[in-house]
């Protein structure tokens, strides 16, 4: 269904709204160096295993929460890097804001796994 070749085409990125059955929502994307760009559509997905999934639900209205989130996920990355050049970050203080930065989703998806009683 997603197809990236040297970083550009399409992925899906994001999981939201977890549901009991351990489906969850994500979003399409076209991508250019794996920056996600411009959403193409939502789907509900249910992991059968760690590296396959299956389609649960295809026609599900563009999960506009969703997108705003990875954009600013993609804009706090793009902010960091700003900052630290003109912090002038060390290897120790960069590794650090960027490990705070990326652990943001991580946390989120914690969160709403949480909240759907799958934890």
């Amino acid at each position: 269904m997603a197809r990236t070749i040297n970083g550009i085409g399409t992925t899906f990125y994001g999981k939201c709204k977890f549901q009991p059955d351990q489906s969850f929502i994500t979003t399409k994307w076209v991508v250019l160096v794996y920056i996600p760009i411009v959403p193409l559509a939502s789907y509900r997905f249910i992991e059968e295993s760690s590296s396959s999934f299956e389609v649960v639900e295809a026609d599900i209205p563009l999960e506009i929460m969703q997108v705003l989130r990875i954009w600013l996920f993609v804009a706090l990355l793009a902010f960091g890097l700003s900052l630290s050049d003109k912090l002038k970050l060390g290897g120790a203080g960069l590794f650090m804001l960027f490990g705070m930065i990326c652990a943001i989703p991580f946390l989120m998806r914690w969160f709403a796994k949480r909240n759907a009683g799958l934890l």
